[in-house]
């Protein structure tokens, strides 16, 4: 009797290799990960669906709430960085989003102005945050100016994080399937921010795109509200505390 007949008879879960990897680690395989002929199955005929059209109207209400709710903190934030940093409270650098389109993501600064200068995927030293970089970095204080860009209509709550142009083409040239991940809008926050880290090289940035894979795949209500609420917690655990378990594949140069 084969394995497969003896799993039905006794009722046990057949489960493909990629599924197993993804409900393990939570993101898709690399094998997997390579084959952008899956966006055709997952991801476009969803395009269309009624959820992914009406969560515009979730969005938009949520960060008009959140930003009149939000309204003392921030009016007391950005006059403490404008009090005790002397730099302009709000910083603002080209993302790109939505089938690709460029738009300016606005956060509280934290960084100093030359850090951009540095070129991307150039490491941070403690000498380029604000004096009130470090806290607002920490909890995620400085990502809350985006809810205006929710409510512009440049992004999500939940999805993929937009990346910087300039990242964006050095990955696009070592990730051929990289540009799937704007298949849906970028989200302040989304299931790769809830598992993974900061990215802070190439290779960060390609096991992140994973995660994010597995977000289009199974885009849907239960995925963005699970997001929402692991993100409530996700604020108060440190990059540091996070277990990752890396995806085997060569280092990049």
């Amino acid at each position: 009797k084969s394995v497969f007949s003896a799993a039905i008879e006794q009722g046990t879960p057949i489960v493909s290799i990629d599924r197993f990897y993804e409900s393990m680690f939570g993101k898709v395989s690399p094998q997997y990960a390579s084959d952008p002929s899956w966006a055709l199955e997952h991801v476009l005929p969803r395009a269309d669906g009624l959820y992914f059209k009406s969560r515009r109207l979730f969005d938009l209400t949520a960060s008009l709430l959140g930003l009149i709710a939000l309204s003392p903190i921030l009016a007391v934030t950005a006059l403490l960085i404008r009090l005790v940093d002397r730099m302009p409270p709000f910083y603002g650098q080209r993302r790109v989003g939505y089938l690709g389109r460029e738009f300016t993501l606005w956060k509280f600064r934290t960084m100093r102005p030359e850090t951009d200068a540095a070129g991307p995927f150039a490491p941070i030293s403690r000498g380029l945050i604000t004096s009130l970089g470090g806290f607002l970095r920490r909890f995620r204080l400085d990502e809350f100016p985006q809810l205006w860009n929710v409510v512009r209509g440049d992004m999500s709550l939940v999805g993929p994080r937009p990346e910087w142009v300039k990242e964006v083409e050095i990955l696009e040239k070592l990730v051929p399937n990289y540009h799937l991940r704007h298949l849906v809008p970028p989200g302040i926050t989304g299931w790769a921010q809830v598992y993974f880290r900061a990215t802070s090289d190439p290779q960060d940035s390609i096991e992140k795109h994973h995660f994010d894979l597995y977000y289009l795949k199974h885009f849907s209500p239960a995925l963005d509200l699970s997001v929402l609420l692991k993100t409530a917690k996700r604020i108060f655990v440190p990059d540091a505390g996070i277990t990752l378990v890396k995806t085997p594949f060569p280092r990049i140069a």
